[in-house]
């Protein structure tokens, strides 16, 4: 990995460049204009799509999008976090695993796997420098109120009345080590990871060290990042679908 981290550098612009002769290839985003859409071929220049056409939008009037005859809904909770490279982001990701992060997480067990109630749920923590956000969202849930109810339920039993077990530390803690030497097999993941060294000011050995510092976590270290991460109480709730439908009983769950 030296060799290659000798390939890669960082110009005064910021942009990543993987030296290859003439073939340099400029990882620079591309920017679009505000009615455009694109691909980016690296070695050429931004492809536009033709523009944008919005179809059937509706009004939004106070601080509401009238959507009707909807028959899901989709549910986001989030809360603000500590930023990255913080002394907790290992146990934080960690515990995301667990939570929401992973199929085998006990959200997506509990709301997919159990009920059925949704296509498949997601809990991700932020991935800013500074401020930063907790965020989990299932997919698209008939049961709306139900739902909510479950991800409260778990968010609150994970936080205190049913903590972490040993068990599911030992999994979770094998698939991030086992799975780090496949996430770094390609140029693209390469270059990804090192923009994250440089970008979130980690030293240049922090993925060299990783799975020994996944693998010395324990229970008790997951608790500490739940209780620094996770305010069940403190959750800003979101849910897009049929106001009309399931407005009354969101409000009756006084959450």
């Amino acid at each position: 990995s030296k060799a290659i981290l000798k390939e890669i550098v960082v110009s005064r612009s910021g942009a990543f460049r993987y030296l290859d002769g003439p073939r340099a290839l400029d990882l620079r985003p591309p920017v679009y204009g505000p009615d455009e859409v694109g691909c980016h071929d690296m070695r050429k220049k931004v492809i536009p799509f033709p523009p944008r056409k919005v179809a059937n939008s509706r009004p939004v009037t106070e601080g509401h999008s009238r959507i009707t005859g909807a028959l899901q809904s989709m549910i986001m909770a989030a809360e603000p976090a500590p930023q990255k490279n913080s002394p907790q982001e290992i146990a934080t990701d960690v515990m995301n695993d667990m939570i929401g992060g992973t199929f085998s997480s006990r959200l997506n067990m509990n709301l997919r796997e159990d009920k059925h109630w949704s296509y498949g749920f997601q809990s991700v923590p932020g991935s800013e420098r500074a401020a930063n956000c907790f965020g989990a969202c299932p997919g698209a849930d008939r049961q709306t109120k139900e739902s909510l109810t479950e991800m409260n339920k778990e968010l609150h039993e994970f936080a205190a009345a049913k903590p972490v077990t040993d068990t599911e530390l030992q999994a979770t803690v094998l698939n991030r080590a086992l799975s780090l030497p496949g996430s770094r097999e390609s140029l693209v993941s390469v270059v990804s990871t090192v923009q994250e060294i440089v970008e979130f000011g980690y030293p240049d050995d922090y993925f060299d060290t990783y799975a020994p510092k996944v693998r010395s976590l324990r229970t008790a270290d997951i608790q500490d990042a739940a209780r620094s991460v996770l305010h069940p109480d403190n959750l800003i709730w979101l849910v897009v679908g049929d106001r009309a439908k399931v407005e009354s009983d969101i409000r009756a769950l006084n959450i």
